[in-house]
């Protein structure tokens, strides 16, 4: 299947970061590139059973779909979301916000999945999907970052 793991490092506080990254509907400012359209139930911080319905821009057109938080640790500041619908249905983004040094460290891990159609086109959805990720980590990288961040 392959594995993708991206990580960046952020001139903020852990707590910041992870607070930030929690609340999904931020997506919009960092992900702007890609995500056309973004409704999260609750909306909030999220939580084990979150979802967040998403249109994405790809190299396809736009996509449609559902993420769900599976898992949260708020003490190990980590969660996972699992693709509920759509051709990359069993997709899975890990992310990991540690402490590093003054800054954190986010972490991206992905387990993408394809049925149909995706399945065969699965290494090059890959490839494009690296591409976005880490333009929207260099973004988030910059959000944070700069004086208006956060």
């Amino acid at each position: 299947m392959g594995v993708i793991v991206l990580e960046t490092a952020i001139a903020r506080p852990t707590a910041d970061v992870f607070s930030y990254m929690r609340d999904h509907s931020h997506q919009m400012q960092w992900q702007a590139g890609h995500v056309l359209t973004l409704d999260v139930e609750p909306p909030g911080p999220a939580h084990v059973g979150t979802k967040v319905h998403k249109t994405r821009r790809t190299p396809m057109g736009q996509v449609s779909f559902t993420e769900e938080v599976t898992d949260l640790d708020e003490t190990g500041r980590s969660w996972t979301e699992l693709t509920t619908t759509g051709g990359l249905r069993g997709t899975t983004v890990s992310w990991q916000v540690q402490e590093e040094g003054q800054g954190t460290r986010v972490r991206l891990t992905a387990s993408m999945h394809g049925r149909g159609m995706m399945r065969v086109m699965l290494p090059m959805i890959r490839r494009s999907a690296r591409d976005a990720w880490e333009s929207e980590l260099a973004n988030l990288k910059q959000l944070l970052e700069s004086e208006s961040g956060g």
